[in-house]
Formats: C-alpha cells, sequence, structure tokens
C-alpha cells in the first residue's frame, strides 16, 4: 500500500486475503480470527483516510480541459463486501447488513477496476451473505429473496448455506 496508496484496487486486494486469514482461523479454532477480520475491516478506513487526503490535491485538467478536482472514492463495493463479511463473523449483523447492502447495490466501480463479470460476481456474493445476516437478523423473508438471488448463479448455495450457518453460529456474539 505504501508504494501506491492512491490505487484504489489495492484496497479491494487487501481486503480478501485479511478476510480469508480469519476465516480459516475461525474454521480451525485458532484465536487469531478476530484479529484478522478486524484487519479486514480496518482496509475501508484505510481507503477513506487516503481518500480525504486526496480532497487536498491541485485541480488536473479533464478531456474537456476542464478543471476539475482529482477524486478518489472513499468506499468502494468490494471493500464494503469484505468488510460486511467479516462484521458477519464479529457478529455485528446490523453493520454487516448495511456494508453487504452498499456492495449488493453499488454500480459498477471503474476506479475499482470492476468489470460487468466481477459485479455479477460481487452482487451474487453479497446476496449469499446477506441472507445469511438477514436470518441472523431475524428477517426471513428478506433472507429467502437474498438465497434465492444466490442460488440462480451457483447450484451449490444450499451446502455453502449450511456450512457458513454452523461457522456464524460458532463466531457469533458481540459486536467487534
Amino acid at each position: 500500500m505504501e508504494l501506491q496508496p492512491f490505487e484504489v484496487s489495492r484496497y479491494c486486494s487487501l481486503g480478501e486475503p485479511y478476510f480469508t486469514a480469519g476465516q480459516y482461523m475461525l474454521h480451525e479454532g485458532r484465536p487469531e480470527a478476530r484479529e484478522y477480520l478486524l484487519k479486514a475491516l480496518g482496509v475501508a478506513g484505510r481507503l477513506a483516510a487516503q481518500a480525504e487526503k486526496v480532497s487536498s490535491f491541485a485541480p488536473v485538467t479533464n478531456e474537456e480541459g476542464e478543471a476539475r478536482s482529482w477524486s478518489m472514492p472513499a468506499s468502494v463495493p468490494l471493500v464494503a463486501l469484505w468488510a460486511g463479511k467479516a462484521q458477519a463473523f464479529l457478529g455485528d449483523y446490523p453493520e454487516a447488513a448495511r456494508l453487504l447492502g452498499e456492495a449488493h447495490d453499488s454500480p459498477l466501480c471503474a476506479a475499482a477496476r470492476e468489470t460487468p463479470e466481477s459485479v455479477a460476481r460481487r452482487k451474487a456474493e453479497a446476496a449469499f451473505w446477506l441472507g445469511l445476516v438477514q436470518e441472523k437478523l431475524g428477517d426471513a423473508e428478506a433472507a429467502r429473496g437474498y438465497f434465492d438471488e444466490a442460488r440462480a448463479g451457483n447450484p451449490g448455495t444450499d451446502a455453502l448455506i449450511q456450512e457458513l450457518r454452523a461457522w456464524l453460529g460458532r463466531a457469533g456474539g458481540g459486536g467487534p
């Protein structure tokens, strides 16, 4: 991150290994799982902090010759996806729902180098996790709708739902 702190796609890439390490450690029953899940959450804060620094840069000229300030998004959908999944494992289901909803509902993010195909995958994964979180929040109807959306693109979704329900049961608890 230090070499390219204003490259948004780097933040998208950073959240995944932190979350994956936390998920693996949780599966193995290792106490370090929480540390890595919190690091996945921290990526969103790092991105927002860098975006705030950008606002102080000198204006640049766009293709039409107009002076514009260079901008960097303070939040991107893929970072929200990793953070939402981490919040789900940490037991903060309302915040997980907010972040996963952002990941699910956001359009293509060019700054994060998304493609139409990657957006479809992100939305399906967010729908899957939103179903799990909505169950935890007691909204069975919303959960069913998200699970149906996730199933449309992945016939193996039901097995994953069962597995992650068990993991959330073990991991859940208080917030971060």
